[in-house]
C-alpha cells in the first residue's frame, strides 16, 4: 500500500514537473492591440486611414522612384500591390503593403500586411529574436514548422520566420494577404 502510494505521488510529481514553462505562465492571449504598429508616433493597423498615409508619413525617395512602391499589378484586372518602405528602401524599419484600384497608394482600399524589418512587435519581439523569446512572450503557436511561428486571430496573422539558429528572421502582420492575391487574380 505505501509503496502503490509513493508510485502515485512519484507520478504526479514528474508530470507536474514536465509540464513546459508555456503551460505555466500568464500569457495573455492575442487582443486587437498585437496588430497594431506604431511608427513615429502613428499607429498603424488595418482600420488606418490610408488617405492620412502621406501626411502622417509622407512617401520615401525611393518609393516615389518607383511608382510610390508599386510592386506588382493585376494581369487581368489592374487591381495594383504598393509596397511603402519606412524610413528607405535600403535599411527599412517596415514596409506596408497597400491594396487598391487607383494610381496611388493613398487612394488604396486597404493595406494587407505590414513587414516589421527592424521594429519591434507590440509584445517587444523583433527580427534577431530567439525563438524561445516568442514562445514565452506568445504562448503555444496556431502553426508552427522549421521555417515559421503563426499566432491568429480571427483571420488575422502575427508570423515570425525562423532561421535554423532559431533566430527571427522576419515578421510579418498579415491582415489579409490572401484576400490581396484574389484581389490582383493570383
Amino acid at each position: 500500500m505505501k509503496i502503490n502510494s509513493l508510485l502515485f505521488l512519484l507520478i504526479i510529481l514528474l508530470t507536474g514537473c514536465s509540464q513546459s514553462n508555456v503551460q505555466n505562465q500568464d500569457i495573455k492571449p492575442l487582443t486587437a492591440e498585437d496588430f497594431y504598429v506604431v511608427y513615429k508616433g502613428i499607429t498603424i493597423n488595418d482600420n488606418y486611414n490610408i488617405e492620412n498615409i502621406y501626411n502622417d508619413l509622407s512617401y520615401s525617395e525611393d518609393d516615389i522612384e518607383n511608382n510610390y512602391g508599386l510592386v506588382s499589378q493585376g494581369p487581368e484586372n489592374g487591381y495594383r500591390r504598393w509596397v511603402l518602405s519606412y524610413p528607405n528602401k535600403e535599411e527599412p524599419q517596415i514596409k506596408i503593403s497597400i491594396m487598391g484600384g487607383s494610381l496611388e497608394p493613398s487612394e488604396g482600399d486597404y493595406i494587407a500586411g505590414i513587414d516589421l524589418n527592424h521594429a519591434a512587435t507590440s509584445r517587444g519581439i523583433m527580427v534577431g529574436s530567439k525563438y524561445e523569446e516568442i514562445i514565452e512572450t506568445y504562448g503555444i503557436p496556431n502553426l508552427e514548422n522549421k521555417e515559421s511561428v503563426t499566432y491568429t486571430k480571427n483571420n488575422k496573422k502575427i508570423i515570425f520566420n525562423i532561421n535554423t539558429n532559431k533566430e527571427v528572421t522576419e515578421i510579418m502582420i498579415d491582415y489579409n494577404m490572401e484576400k490581396a492575391n484574389k484581389d490582383q487574380g493570383f
